[in-house]
């Protein structure tokens, strides 16, 4: 939030930032195989045995930093009946601890498991069922393994086309993911590869279908299976973070209704009724962080929300503190945050921001007992404006290139603020049980000659944020630099270029708000090309949130798992696009694009 310039008090090892805020279908047991050792296929076994990588193909990033416990999959479609012997991965070095594999089928039911035994170092590593599962021709499957410790190997946009190999095929973006316990991989990022592949034998089986699984109490945050009447969809549901009531168990909590979705100005001053009919005007709804002066009761009866740094009343919520992970760091910076929750009064919602401590420069242990101090957490990064996100320390750690500076058409990008959204979510414990909200600047935060955000450029990072799981905006609202200095952009001259923007932005977002507290929808569609998706259901619709994550231009097909839908009406744009067998095709004119599509015909049963 500072207008300074931040540099890491050291560096940190890099870890890989992806699209890493699911928790999907609870763990199914099956009665399906287990154990094996990984030892080669004989040669008489290997030469009727297809993969869908050739053993020479080898990984972008061989170990890459993350080292949270995550299950890595890839989706593939036999074109023939056979069966599958066993599961590969592709292993790095540091990629340690027990890994297992297993074999899904379209509705998440286990065919098979087994144990990867007698390791490598490196390179690919097999697991052999005992009892080989049948696969039908047609069918979509799901090959995954766990890795206890991350350190998988992965390449960047490795599924941006479909991969067709003998016998068997992928669609685009085929690489799947889910953090904490093991289960059902089916979140993607950017279609990734995470080089995992299974031994195919075509040929007729005798191997009976798995047995119906019980189902294990889901994990957080709360997934729900569909109940599709298509087979072929496999998508499931997942809850807001924290759940749809969640600021409901605070004292003079935030609304729970479904038509509230926080709309924040950071550090306003508010000494008037005519300031609070101003910026709602604009469509703030929620103030985090006030001047001494400002008059709380002039909020409350204008219907709007206030969570300052002292507890004073009414408030909705208690600000503990801004980027003590930058200033204080870990160790003492625990200590500031412990004694400023028990200033919390009683019932009270706690909330804390923090900066580049926790998103760059901290250990995910270290970072995440940060995040987790209080009841609701943002993090702010202005990968527009800042002067110092690109180098090479700093920035590069949620791209991947730790301690290599980025470009500017790898920086200044706004699909990066739904990555800085990301990162923060993973750090929550339980995963998704409380919210975190976005960050976006509106003017000139820096001084000297930095950039000044567009209004374009403001739009697509708060849909980024949400696409990427935000439950709430805040606006950084001060020009520090720059030719029109303010600490009020959006009500005096200096936002006149970028307050209309806004204000349609966030009239959108309210007009949106039942369906963004709504469920998301996992894994229902992929894209071809760069963009970041996230799917919504609403009263017998879907709703496909979609923002580029490229500066050019790119023609992007979306694929739907549910192919019911007719058309899809873009909101807010006037334009209808046909949609054939659940796929559509929609332009995005630059790295600002941002398109938010219904989908009209019917949801598959999903509900």
């Amino acid at each position: 939030m500072r207008s300074k310039f931040d540099t890491p008090r050291q560096a940190r090892p890099v870890r890989r930032i992806r699209r890493g805020y699911q928790a999907v279908l609870a763990a199914l047991t099956a009665g399906a195989v287990v154990l094996v050792a990984a030892t080669p296929l004989s040669a008489s076994a290997a030469a009727a045995t297809e993969s869908l990588f050739a053993a020479t193909v080898t990984p972008q990033i061989v170990s890459d930093a993350d080292v949270s416990a995550v299950e890595l999959g890839v989706k593939f479609t036999p074109k023939v009946d056979g069966t599958i012997t066993g599961i590969k991965f592709y292993k790095g070095a540091q990629n340690t601890g027990t890994h297992t594999a297993t074999l899904w089928n379209a509705s998440g039911a286990k065919l098979g498991t087994a144990t990867f035994a007698g390791e490598t170092a490196s390179g690919w590593q097999t697991a052999s069922f005992t009892a080989a599962p049948a696969v039908k021709a047609g069918q979509q499957y799901t090959a995954s393994y766990y890795a206890p410790k991350g350190r998988y190997s992965a390449s960047n946009n490795g599924f941006d086309t479909a991969v067709t190999r003998g016998n068997l095929s992928t669609p685009v973006g085929a690489g799947v993911y889910k953090y904490g316990t093991s289960g059902l991989p089916n979140a993607s990022y950017r279609n990734t590869n995470y080089f995992v592949d299974v031994n195919f034998v075509a040929g007729a089986t005798t191997t009976p279908p798995p047995t119906t699984p019980p189902t294990t109490p889901p994990t957080t945050p709360p997934t729900t299976p569909t109940t599709p009447t298509d087979p072929g969809v496999t998508a499931t549901l997942r809850q807001v973070d924290g759940g749809p009531g969640y600021y409901g168990k605070f004292t003079n909590g935030l609304p729970t209704a479904n038509t509230y979705f926080p709309v924040g100005v950071w550090y306003e001053s508010v000494v008037s009724a005519a300031n609070v009919a101003t910026d709602r005007a604009a469509g703030i709804n929620t103030y985090v962080e006030l001047t001494g002066d400002s008059d709380l009761n002039a909020i409350k009866n204008a219907g709007s929300f206030a969570i300052p740094s002292s507890t004073r009343t009414p408030a909705s919520g208690y600000l503990l503190n801004d980027e003590v992970d930058m200033i204080h760091g870990p160790g003492a910076g625990y200590t500031v945050m412990e004694d400023a929750l028990k200033r919390v009064p009683a019932g009270v919602m706690s909330f804390a921001n923090y900066g580049k401590g926790v998103t760059f420069w901290e250990t995910d242990a270290e970072a995440s007992r940060f995040v987790n101090y209080p009841a609701a957490v943002s993090a702010d990064n202005y990968w527009f404006t800042d002067p110092n996100i690109c180098g090479q320390w700093e920035g590069s750690r949620l791209a991947g290139t730790w301690g290599t500076a980025l470009t500017d058409s790898q920086c200044r990008l706004a699909a990066n603020y739904g990555k800085t959204v990301d990162k923060v979510r993973r750090l929550v414990s339980p995963l998704g049980s409380k919210p975190v909200w976005n960050f976006v600047e509106v003017g000139h935060p820096f001084t000297g000659t930095t950039p000044t955000i567009t209004a374009p450029q403001i739009r697509a990072a708060v849909w980024s944020g949400i696409i990427h799981g935000a439950r709430g905006t805040i606006y950084f609202n001060h020009n520090f630099g720059g030719s029109c200095l303010s600490q009020h952009v959006l009500r005096d001259s200096c936002g006149a270029s970028v307050r209309p923007t806004v204000t349609a932005v966030n009239k959108q977002v309210a007009e949106l708000a039942p369906v963004l507290n709504s469920p998301f929808v996992d894994g229902l569609v992929s894209t071809t090309g760069k963009v970041d998706t996230a799917v919504k259901i609403y009263n017998g619709s879907f709703y496909v949130l979609a923002g580029s994550a490229q500066p050019a231009g790119q023609s992007v097909t979306v694929s739907s798992e549910c192919t019911a839908a007719t058309t899809a009406t873009v909101l807010g744009e006037n334009r209808t696009i046909p949609v054939s067998g659940g796929k559509f095709v929609d332009a995005f004119a630059d790295g600002n694009a941002v398109h938010i599509y219904q989908l009209n015909g019917g949801t598959c049963g999903v509900k």
